[in-house]
């Protein structure tokens, strides 16, 4: 059985500069830490080093929020020849 695919959810920084009209540059840095929600993404991002990250590690929330509750394919490790997941009979 082949791999599947699955989704998921990652962080990274990006790094750019916004123009904000103020009378003094520390209004102007006050506006950017007041009013971040109404001021457009920069145009001129660029990623940041080694901020590449999972937003979040807890597989089963993963699985729940991103991936339909998708079980996993089950694994052939572990099992001997002969042995599955299918009941055997005892024969004497």
């Amino acid at each position: 059985m082949g791999s599947k695919t699955w989704i998921i959810p990652v962080t990274w920084s990006m790094c750019g500069t916004v123009t904000v009209s103020a009378d003094t540059l520390e209004e102007a840095v006050e506006t950017i830490k007041n009013e971040e929600d109404g001021i457009p993404l920069p145009a001129d991002g660029e990623y940041v080093d080694s901020s590449w990250e999972l937003s979040f590690s807890e597989t089963d929330l993963i699985r729940e929020l991103y991936n339909d509750n998708q079980a996993d394919t089950p694994s052939e490790k572990g099992f001997k020849h002969g042995q599955g997941t299918e009941s055997q009979s005892n024969h004497t």
